[in-house]
């Protein structure tokens, strides 16, 4: 078995290789499985066919990955689930401050959009906001187009290549920025214009943080706002014309999202202030359901010898 885990864990299979300090592959006694622990990050169907053609050409039957590609039907071999959001649930019980902000604050700036690593769509995004002159409009960096905000502007951000700890996602939350806007443009990490073939949905700790703190708005997958619905979340069709969401086309998507951020920014300030008072109830109402997100009790049982990858220990409160 353990000849096996080096085969897996000395391979270039995309997400599962090891030695990257987050992908941990042990075996599972109670299953006789090697379990691999995937579970910040999605599985693609292309990346599932890889996965399969090694495992089958090295011998390898008996495993089980766990994932969140939430879209991924669940199998004997791959198992999805929305760890991120229970994470923040984790979050949330262990500082119930957590990603709280003074909703009523007076706002400086129309929306805020924070890009850290690099994507095709981020930058898709970034360019066209700069183009039509929206950029002065929000809270903006792109930190890999050297885009940061000052530090007068966000005292708690921090560089993201300069963040050390396996919580980075969680404890990069700005809460100024957050309190002095009116909405989130969450740019999340997979999205359609990158890669035309995943078939997927993943949702990160960006659409995490916004559920819990303000409206929103997302440049992500087909069907994100869909699925949240699905598990319970309100969104913001007062706010957005969230047909956005079911667009097939990954690049229409994205102009019709810039086109509604452009459309908020040149709404009348008080028409903006008036609808953005009347939604934000939902907001108390999304950090209920985050809070009360129910565990999976099958990955727990499984992975209960792994360490949690999320440590709630040194989450951010806002003082």
């Amino acid at each position: 078995m353990n000849e096996k885990i080096k085969k897996i864990e000395n391979s270039n299979l995309p997400l599962i290789s090891g030695g990257d300090g987050i992908c941990v592959i042990k075996y599972n006694t109670e299953l006789d499985k090697i379990v691999i622990d995937r579970r910040q990050e999605p599985i693609a169907e292309s990346e599932k066919d890889q996965i399969d053609v090694f495992c089958k050409d090295n011998g390898i039957d008996n495993f089980l990955i766990f994932h969140n590609n939430v879209a991924m039907k669940n199998t004997e071999n791959y198992y999805s689930f929305p760890y991120l959001l229970i994470a923040t649930g984790w979050c949330i019980k262990k500082n119930p401050r957590y990603g709280e902000i003074n909703l009523k604050s007076k706002k400086e700036k129309i929306y805020n959009c924070l890009n850290g690593a690099e994507h095709r769509h981020r930058t898709k995004i970034f360019d066209n906001l700069k183009e039509r002159g929206l950029l002065d409009k929000g809270f903006v960096s792109c930190i890999y187009k050297g885009v940061v905000l000052p530090k007068e502007i966000d005292p708690m951000g921090k560089i993201h290549n300069e963040i050390n700890g396996e919580e980075w996602g969680w404890k990069c939350f700005n809460y100024h920025i957050t309190e002095k806007s009116y909405f989130n443009v969450i740019t999340e990490t997979q999205h359609e214009y990158d890669n035309p073939d995943y078939n997927g949905l993943h949702i990160t700790e960006k659409t995490c943080k916004a559920l819990i703190s303000q409206p929103f708005i997302i440049v992500g997958q087909y069907g994100h706002l869909e699925k949240l619905r699905e598990w319970g979340f309100q969104t913001y069709p007062e706010l957005f014309d969230e047909s956005y969401d079911l667009i097939e086309n990954p690049m229409e998507r994205i102009d019709f999202i810039v086109d509604e951020i452009e459309r908020l920014c040149n709404m009348d300030k008080n028409k903006l202030e008036e609808i953005y008072n009347s939604v934000i109830w939902k907001v108390d109402y999304n950090r209920n359901i985050m809070l009360n997100f129910k565990d999976d009790d099958y990955s727990n049982r499984m992975m209960k010898e792994f360490r949690s990858i999320f440590s709630l220990s040194e989450a951010p409160v806002y003082e």
